[in-house]
Order: C-alpha cells, then structure tokens, then sequence
C-alpha cells in the first residue's frame, strides 16, 4: 500500500497565475537522485552543501517556500529539514545533530524523530510535526516545543496545546490572525491553536474504527458532528474558509468558518478501505472519484491536489470541474525536461507554490522533488568560466572568473569544487580558492532573480583545474586520439600500451564509470547512459601518472 501520511501547506500570495494548455506544463527534477520506485531504509543522507539534483533524499514530507525563494523539505526518513537555495545548493537546518532533542536547543545540534510536515507562521517561525508533537523554530534556529504531551490520547480540547495528546499531527495552516490549524491524522479531526496557545477541534469527532481509521458522514451540517477518515492536508482560501483533505474518504471537504458548516469540494468516495480509481476528467469534480492528498491553490484562487493513488495533479477550475494537468496515471518515474502530462510519477504526495507560480511536489517512492512549470523563464542565463592558472600544483592559489549573459537585474553564483560548495558570489564573477592535488572539477551555477525575489531560471559550467602530472594537452603526445568529440553515442579511445583503464568523471567529480583500455587499438565506450554535458577521460597510466581528457555528450 503506498504511504498516507500527506500534505501540509502554509497558503501564502504567489506572484504569477497559471495560464496556458495544460500540454504547455514542463515537469523536472529540482532535487534528489532516487533511487526510483522504493523506499530507501534507514535514509538516502548523502551530505549537504552539492547540488540538490545530486543529494539523497528519503521519503519525504512536504515542501514549503520563503520569501527569497529558498524552499525547505521535510526529508522524513532521513530525519532533517533540508533547505534548496535558489542556486540549487541543499543544506541542513534542522536535525542531524549528535545530542537527543531538548526543548530551547539549537536544531541543528540535535537529533529528531522522522518529520512529517513543516510550515511557516506569518513571522517566519517554522514548525515541524512530529508523531505526537509539534515542535517550533526560531528564525535564528532555536526549536522547542510548542504542542502535544507525552499523551497519545484524543484529550486537552479547551486547554493549553502544551497538555495535548496528539496523534500524528499534520497539515499546518495559518489564517490571518495568527491561528493554527492541523490535522490530527489518527484521531480523526483537525484542531486549531488560537494565539494564546488554546487548543480545540474545528472538524470531526474524534471517531474511529477498530483499524484506526474514520468514516465518512456529516455534509451540510456542523464540522464538529461530521465524521472525518485520516484528514492530511489543509489550506486557506482567499475568503478565509478552510479546505481539508478527507484522506480515506476520498475527498477533500470544505469548512465555512463564517457558519462552522462542512461541505464536499472535490470527490465522491469510495471510502476506505475501498480501492480509489480516478474517473471524472472534465466533469464536475465533486462526482470524481480521486484522492486529494497535497492541496494547494495558486494566485488566482484556483485549487490544486496531488495524487498518492492516482499518480497524478489535478486542477479545479472556476466552474468546479477537475482537469488532469500532470501525470499519466501509471506508476513510474518518467518525463523530466517534457510536457507534464506524459510524467511519471510514484506516491506523489505533497503539494505547494512556489514564488514564480510554478507547483513543488514531492514525488515520494522516487525520492524526488519535481516542479511543475507552469510560466516559462523570463531570462535565459548562460555562464562561461575560466581558471588561472588552470594546471596548478597543490598549494597555489586559482583564481576563477566567471563571465555571466542574458540574466536580469540581480543574480547570484554558487562555486563548487568537486561537488562541494566553497563560496557564493553577488554582483562579481571572481572567486578564489585554493588547489588540491589531482584534478579538480570547479562548477559555476548561476541563478537569475530579476523578479520580485523570484528565482526565474538558473544554469551551470563546469571547467577542470588539472593537476600538472600530464596536462591536456600532452594527449597528443602522448600518442591518445578520442572521436568523435562531441559524441551522443559512441566514443572511441585509441591509446599505446601502457594506459590499462580510464574512468568518466562528471561535471561535479562524481565517477560516472571505469572502462578498461585496450593498447593498439580503439576501445569503444557507450556514453548513451551519460546525461548531457561536459566529462572528463581520466587515463592511468603503467608508472600510474594520469591523463585527463575532457569530451562533450551532446
């Protein structure tokens, strides 16, 4: 069964609307490596400060944005809050640390149990649920609790949220006046914590089943006598009422918080444990039969959910019928860099907007954040590199300036050596660093923001600073011939005797494979599994000196 633990959203005001056909919609990858179609157990933590495309993530509660388009993840599995800056570069910020949590402590210092969801207050404080707990951080990185007890019980309604007993808690949102609401998932309703720090339930019973899970009843009347089945995800419209979604009920229900009165929205059962399938496409949405996990509504008030069981996002129009904008339906990891609605995607879970208008979901059995791109790039940064000296010895100090086109009024560039960042520059192009003994392989991303904060588009180059062993250039001397170059297929190395192998180094030194060498003859080398880019032939020879080479995989 694929997970149920769900979205959580913080409803914020997002710059740009979605407009277009669905076809024009483009799904990447912003972060994560995979593996695809698995849970990674105990984690798929592989460091911080590389580039988010290249860091493991595991399991993943939902995404949320600040201001200066940094978004943050609940990596669950992993047990970390990691935060993408918008030069793609991923770090922690909270969790990892080697002392057991104490209320007041600095999160990065201490270790903390899986997290299910994050959301921001209006202040920029952040909270991370817990399986009985919600904890609050700081802006300056101090956590300490801020709801639940030791209890697990369905107990403290009308008291203060510290005497709670909370079950699973989930789905944050806040209103204007600084309430929080949640989803507390295995008691079946969801409950708000007004400013004084009071807690009581605004939806369901508190009814369950023998198996833990709720049923469904309670549509036009009071939220509070309504049956709910392991509510996730929240959101808060424009006007203020507040969207739930119904997990195992296969709904997402709506809360008039003018009147108290609860309604159906999107959805018309099964209820669990009842298979859900997807029909409906095109038709009024409260007939369709979908689970709406990830809720989000974009800048013009337009709702979105996201898919564990149907693999797919969906879109509410204005006269409340549901269109299928992203996804094929089938289980897989497929798509990236084409239209949307030929992806593949694996227990698609959460949803949010980011500050360009485009939607964040956490594709969760492939272990990946995917955006789906709603407005194209404004700018098309390029970014090209040079390095002097560009063969140094141990010790020496490079000097690297980039030369940065086509952005607009404010950028920034992120330098990595080897995969790891060493320095971000703002409005300068020149860094210094100093060199390592072998090659070192120096990545420049560039990042444009040119509107409103909102991080357009970003690319990178990649130029190695070689050791002086045997440069380049002494190839040729060397006797070595490499063609074609550029290559979407085939490469041919044709070395003397002497080299027995050669291995393919990617743009952040990361080996992408090790090929024996035939001497005397040409040794073919499938580069059809090699992404796009610049790489590096690093030759060995018999005394054991190197050899670099670089091609280009068109």
């Amino acid at each position: 069964m694929k997970k149920h633990l769900f979205a959580c959203l913080l409803f914020a005001l997002f710059l740009l609307p979605c407009t277009g056909a669905f076809a024009q919609y483009i799904v990447t990858t912003i972060a994560g490596i995979g593996p695809n179609g698995t849970i990674v157990s105990p984690d798929n933590y592989n460091g911080d400060s590389i580039l988010a495309t290249h860091a493991g993530l595991s399991y993943m509660g939902n995404a949320i944005v600040d201001t200066e388009g940094n978004i943050y993840v609940a990596d669950d599995m992993s047990r970390r809050v990691r935060k993408i800056d918008p030069n793609g570069i991923i770090t922690t910020v909270a969790g990892g640390g080697s002392v057991s949590y104490y209320s007041g402590a600095p999160a990065t210092a201490v270790s903390i149990e899986p997290i299910e969801c994050i959301a921001f207050d209006h202040k920029w404080n952040m909270y991370l649920c817990f399986s009985n707990s919600i904890k609050k951080m700081t802006p300056a990185g101090i956590i300490s609790d801020f709801a639940g007890s030791s209890s697990w019980a369905y107990i403290g309604d009308g008291g203060p949220a510290t005497a709670a007993g909370l079950h699973e808690p989930i789905g944050i949102a806040f209103d204007d006046t600084g309430c929080m609401y949640f989803s507390d998932l295995r008691h079946n309703v969801v409950r708000r914590i007004d400013t004084f720090g009071i807690i009581t339930t605004v939806a369901g019973t508190g009814y369950t089943v023998s198996a833990g899970y709720g049923d469904f009843s309670g549509d036009g009347g009071p939220a509070t006598a309504a049956h709910l089945s392991f509510p996730g995800a929240l959101a808060i419209d424009t006007t203020g009422d507040l969207y739930i979604s119904d997990e195992f009920n296969y709904r997402v229900r709506k809360l008039d918080m003018a009147t108290g009165i609860i309604h159906t929205v999107v959805g018309s059962g099964p209820v669990y444990p009842t298979a859900c399938t997807f029909s409906g496409e095109g038709g009024p949405a409260t007939s369709a039969t979908v689970d709406a996990i990830g809720l989000a509504f974009d800048s013009t008030g337009t709702l979105f959910i996201s898919s564990v069981f149907t693999d797919r996002v969906c879109k509410i129009d204005a006269a409340g019928n549901i269109h299928t904008v992203a996804g094929t339906g089938v289980e897989g990891f497929s798509g990236d860099g084409g239209d949307a609605m030929a992806a593949q995607f694996a227990n698609l879970d959460w949803a949010t907007f980011d500050n360009c208008g485009n939607l964040l979901v956490t594709d969760d059995m492939n272990n990946r954040i995917r955006k789906i791109t709603f407005n194209p790039p404004v700018f098309t940064p390029t970014i090209t590199v040079t390095a002097s000296p560009s063969t140094a010895t141990a010790g020496t100090i490079v000097t690297l300036n980039a030369t940065v086109s086509g952005v607009g009024p404010g950028y920034t560039i992120s330098w990595l050596k080897n995969g790891i960042l060493f320095g971000t520059t703002t409005g300068t192009g020149t860094i210094t660093y100093t060199k390592t003994a072998g090659t070192d392989s120096i990545v420049a991303t560039v990042a444009d923001r040119s509107y409103k904060q909102c991080y357009i588009n970003k690319v990178s180059t990649t130029v190695p600073v070689l050791d002086p062993t045997v440069a380049v250039s002494d190839a040729v001397r060397a006797g070595i011939r490499i063609y074609p170059n550029p290559t979407n297929d085939m490469l041919y190395i044709e070395t003397p005797g002497g080299y027995r192998d050669c291995e393919i180094v990617n743009s952040v030194g990361r080996s992408m494979g090790i090929y024996p060498l035939t001497g005397g003859q040409a040794t073919a080398i499938d580069t059809r599994q090699l992404p796009p880019g610049i790489y590096l032939l690093t030759m060995t020879g018999a005394d054991g000196h190197l050899l670099h080479i670089r091609f280009t995989r068109e």
